[in-house]
């Protein structure tokens, strides 16, 4: 039940992270959305961005674990922002 509870709230507030996200992207504030997913790696997944982008795809999925469709929500967030890394550690999830 509590891990249940956890999962929930962290899927709501990725989901928020990145309605948020959309607002800024939309009124043309690119940098601002992009803070918005950098400060969600962090206090949803508890992990640094930049450390995500340089792990090998294998590493990376054992280490996300349970989080890898919130880690996948926050990649295609950024791709959509055109960014190219995450595109590329987006694949290597997919």
């Amino acid at each position: 039940m509590q891990q249940e509870d956890y999962i929930e709230r962290m899927i709501r507030q990725v989901a928020q992270a990145i309605d948020r996200t959309i607002s800024f992207a939309q009124k043309g504030d690119v940098k601002q959305a992009k803070e918005e997913i950098r400060a969600t790696w962090m206090s949803a997944l508890a992990l640094r961005r930049e450390d995500i982008m340089r792990l090998d795809p294998a590493t990376l999925r054992a280490i996300l674990g349970s989080k890898r469709e919130l880690a996948i929500k926050l990649l295609e967030a950024e791709v959509e922002l055109g960014d190219r890394e995450a595109a590329r550690v987006l694949e290597s999830l997919l």
